[in-house]
């Protein structure tokens, strides 16, 4: 009996310990929980993010006020933004605009413990991506944090500083710089190459300037180095802010020894070429690899995917007149048009390779920007020799490009009226004929090219008095010049060889040959013997095929007739 009441007895204590207990730790629950509920209160309070239920202001953010429920009620975990606040408090969901206290976020942390001060970095308590008071702080734009307030923030929990805090921080045009020095002295892994791109997408020009200044390491000092930060716009921002501030990235000697207008060209960057041509315009002349950069504009770059840039190529070749790219004395006045590469090809040889390189040529490629920048050369070089701006494109072709017959079948696929009946003339009284035939024949550039094929010359010819444009015929060969010539009076005194295009010529009217040079008075074969331009035998002995075809052409016992009578 006394061991069963010793036993009762026992069990009521134990019973009556463990509910004093229960009791104690719901009473240090409820404490706790009223205690993380105030804490949470001043730290919305603090960041701003709190005004009264009755505040009708419109949410620039685009989300609706949400109301808070009764922390009793409440069901959400700590890391819901909203739950634990009291029926008469609104969250607002614009923290960039969010009026903060931060005089009271200061005297939170100075004066709580390192603990009270982890949890109080950790609350989560935002929406939209943007959670905890760092990442809530940073964005602010109508009170920006002061840095003494973000040192203690992020000093609090390290880990909380993420790239997306620094992007936040790259976007918001308010903050002062010194809340990057605090951010880059706590972790200054995030400040890389791709973060560059961050902050020329937000146009934060004062911070770019800061950067160049501060932290020099950091910035595209090679060609390898800009192509991370891709994007024409995104490079031309650190670009201009870089020759702002005198960076030695892009001093003379250094854009030269990297070659960045040749990389720039290569990605067809306008603003980028614009920039350094106005800084260096020495670079223009820089070859690499043998190549320009007009080279680089007019060719298939390393199969480069960039599009083609026709006012890209208009600036360079603008640009090296100016400065005489190519030199003054050959090729001097064309911007570098006519400088061949290491493989002997000119930019404008290039640009017509682009045209014949293609698979197939679909009216798209001939309205398309291979075609513009090829139009734009010839515009150029047509410029450069004196010829009229107004004139049409056939006849700009003409004169720039004799030596490809093919590319000029494009510009007639194109522009159909320009040759109408054949009688269409340039601003100097000169039809398609004479204009061909002084390309071929006058000391230029062109007819350096011209000459490398014999064979091109001929289609050219053949193609003109052929039936392939509209109005072109055997009767082009009848026209005659201002000087009263037959063409092929003309291509004889001008000194066309026979295979260059006389034979050609002839055949089409074969009656030029009673013609005599209205300058000199002599036949055709006499001229061709004493031309000295285009012959095989060289200058000194005159075109001796050509004579001799001539000749052969006519018979010599009446020749000698109508010379002795």
């Amino acid at each position: 009996m006394a061991n069963g009441d010793e036993e009762r007895r026992e069990h009521l204590t134990v019973t009556c310990k463990t509910n004093h207990d229960e009791g104690i730790r719901e009473k240090c629950n409820k404490r706790g929980e009223n205690e993380h509920e105030m804490l949470l209160l001043r730290v919305l309070k603090s960041l701003g993010l709190l005004r009264p239920p009755n505040d009708d202001a419109d949410d620039e953010m685009g989300d609706e006020n949400e109301q808070c429920s009764s922390s009793r009620t409440c069901s959400c975990s700590q890391t819901s933004c909203c739950r634990h606040a009291t029926n008469s408090i609104t969250i607002t969901h614009n923290p960039r605009h969010a009026q903060a206290d931060w005089n009271d976020m200061h005297d939170l942390l100075i004066n709580s413990s390192p603990s009270c001060r982890r949890v109080v970095a950790n609350i989560s308590c935002g929406k939209n991506g943007i959670y905890y008071p760092i990442n809530l702080a940073i964005c602010n734009e109508v009170t920006p944090v002061p840095p003494r307030v973000l040192d203690l923030l992020i000093d609090a929990d390290p880990t909380l500083l993420t790239n997306a805090s620094f992007e936040l921080a790259c976007s918001n045009l308010e903050l002062k710089l010194q809340v990057f020095e605090v951010i880059l002295s706590h972790k200054s892994e995030l400040l890389t190459l791709g973060s560059l791109r961050k902050i020329a997408f937000y146009d934060n020009v004062k911070l770019a300037e800061f950067i160049i200044h501060r932290y020099p390491y950091i910035l595209p000092k090679n060609c390898e180095e800009w192509s991370i930060i891709y994007g024409n716009s995104i490079q031309t921002f650190w670009l201009s802010a870089m020759y702002r501030c005198g960076s030695e990235y892009v001093c003379e000697n250094h854009v030269q020894k990297i070659n960045l207008l040749h990389y720039m060209t290569s990605q067809s960057n306008l603003g980028a070429v614009e920039l350094i041509v106005s800084h260096n315009p020495r670079a223009l002349s820089i070859a690499r690899h043998g190549r320009l950069p007009l080279h680089v504009a007019l060719s298939n770059y390393k199969g480069r995917v960039y599009g083609w840039n026709a006012d890209l190529v208009q600036l360079l070749l603008r640009e090296g007149q100016k400065h005489s790219v190519g030199g003054v004395e050959k090729y001097g006045g064309f911007g570098g048009l006519f400088v061949p590469d290491h493989e002997g090809n000119t930019p404008l040889e290039l640009a017509i390779d682009q045209i014949r390189n293609l698979s197939f040529l679909s009216k798209d490629v001939l309205y398309g920007e291979r075609w513009n920048c090829l139009l734009q050369c010839i515009h150029f070089a047509y410029k450069v020799l004196g010829g009229d701006n107004n004139d049409c494109i056939f006849l700009k072709a003409l004169a720039t490009i004799p030596f490809a017959p093919d590319i000029i079948d494009y510009v007639m696929e194109k522009y159909p009226l320009d040759n109408i009946v054949g009688l269409t003339k340039n601003s100097k009284g000169q039809h398609c004929m004479e204009i061909v035939i002084d390309a071929m024949t006058k000391e230029s550039p062109i007819q350096d090219i011209a000459k490398k094929s014999n064979v091109m010359q001929q289609q050219m010819f053949k193609n003109l008095l052929g039936q392939c444009y509209q109005g072109g015929g055997k009767h082009l060969a009848r026209i005659r010049d201002s000087v009263g010539r037959l063409p092929l009076v003309h291509a004889v005194t001008a000194g066309l060889g026979w295979k260059s295009g006389v034979c050609e010529i002839l055949n089409c009217y074969p009656r030029a040959l009673e013609e005599m040079d209205p300058t000199s008075g002599l036949y055709l074969f006499m001229v061709a013997a004493s031309c000295g331009r285009h012959g095989s035998a060289g200058s000194s002995g005159g075109d001796l095929n050509g004579s001799f075809e001539l000749l052969r052409q006519y018979p010599v016992v009446e020749v000698f007739s109508r010379v002795f009578n």
